[in-house]
């Protein structure tokens, strides 16, 4: 079972406007199952679920909302379209404090790794092609960076083997 913890955000209308149009032409034609907006700050497999809440819960009675500022647009291939994050010590913290409080044993990918972590806002997974990707890009141009936006909630999302297949369940949440 693989885990995720992360947060959703409350962003301006203008950015939101502009996602809708994205999702209604493209949606699940070119992407794998979508999410909505969310922000992860690791990402872990073979992981105890009641210790992932403790641990979340933990991080929760010691944070206030978070403001986080969204600074642009990346891509990675044309496999992923993300929002790019400005990184703070507050998101570094928390992704530090996770990672060292999983048990030995959880397999946690590179890319979650404190060192490596980048925080970024994922629009789609799995576009197909450059002209689609090209697209998707084309659509976020309008859009003004930077971007002020908040964190609100920690949760923790369970995908269930192969990945990403199917949409992932929201299996906890605590208010920031």
């Amino acid at each position: 079972m693989k885990f995720y913890i992360n947060s959703d955000i409350n962003y301006p209308k203008e950015l939101s406007k502009t996602l809708r149009q994205i999702r209604k032409e493209l949606g699940d034609n070119y992407t794998k199952p979508f999410l909505s907006l969310h922000l992860t700050y690791i990402g872990c497999e073979g992981a105890d679920l009641n210790l992932l809440k403790e641990r979340i819960t933990v991080v929760a009675k010691n944070l206030k909302p978070i403001d986080i500022e969204i600074v642009g647009v990346g891509n990675i291939g044309t496999d992923l379209v993300y929002l790019k994050v400005r990184k703070n010590a507050r998101l570094s913290k928390i992704n530090r404090f996770l990672y060292d409080s999983l048990p030995k044993g959880c397999k946690v990918s590179n890319h979650w790794r404190p060192k490596n972590y980048a925080p970024h806002l994922t629009l789609m997974y799995g576009v197909k092609d450059r002209k689609t990707l090209n697209k998707i890009l084309t659509m976020l141009k309008p859009v003004k960076f930077p971007i002020k936006a908040e964190l609100t909630h920690i949760g923790i999302r369970k995908y269930n083997p192969p990945y990403f297949k199917g949409k992932p369940k929201l299996v906890y949440i605590v208010k920031l």
